[in-house]
């Protein structure tokens, strides 16, 4: 356990990110953005099926509820972390490319094509179903800043564990999603078969 702690906050330090912020909205505390997005781009990292995914460029999709206010915050937040991280980094060896996608209606598969992964906003817990369904089908990974929602399906949680940031994967939603994840990244996350 005190492995995992020390791993996840040695890539907080290793980005720059000293320390981080907890804001508290209304369903549970959360990261903050700079250091979820650290956490989700170094997971992606770990991925052996990210480079025949994404192509030439690791495209993360931003899914949020354009009606509602919390949810585009969130990805609005996210966005500029990973765009702030993009200029600093590459996932193996790929550009980060960050896009933000309504969901009005229904999966949005034309904005979603040729993604890496896409981050579920906060609000879209609703959608989940649909979420999870189309991931699987589309093979493109699910991201959030909520454990619960992955143990709902989503495939990779970065989240508050305590005063420590922790991560939690869904192997079984992952692995639907086309990850191929090396088992250095499932040693140090909470893994739910």
């Amino acid at each position: 356990m005190k492995k995992k702690c020390s791993i996840l906050r040695g890539v907080a330090v290793a980005l720059g990110i000293a320390a981080f912020l907890v804001s508290a909205p209304a369903r549970a505390e959360r990261l903050s953005a700079p250091l979820e997005a650290a956490i989700h781009l170094r997971a992606l990292g770990y991925d052996r099926a990210l480079k025949q995914r994404a192509g030439d460029s690791a495209v993360i999709a931003l899914l949020y509820d354009a009606s509602s206010e919390s949810s585009v915050q969130a990805a609005d937040a996210l966005k500029d972390a990973l765009v702030s991280l993009s200029k600093k980094m590459k996932v193996q060896d790929l550009p980060i490319v960050v896009k933000s996608v309504a969901y009005k209606d229904s999966w949005p598969a034309s904005e979603l094509s040729k993604v890496a992964a896409v981050y579920v906003s906060p609000g879209l817990e609703s959608r989940l179903s649909d979420i999870k369904t189309q991931s699987a089908k589309h093979g493109i990974p699910t991201l959030c800043g909520d454990r619960d929602l992955a143990r709902q399906g989503l495939a990779v949680a970065a989240y508050v564990k305590g005063s420590s940031p922790g991560i939690t994967i869904n192997l079984a939603s992952a692995r639907a999603a086309g990850m191929d994840l090396d088992s250095r990244l499932l040693a140090i996350a909470e893994v739910l078969k």
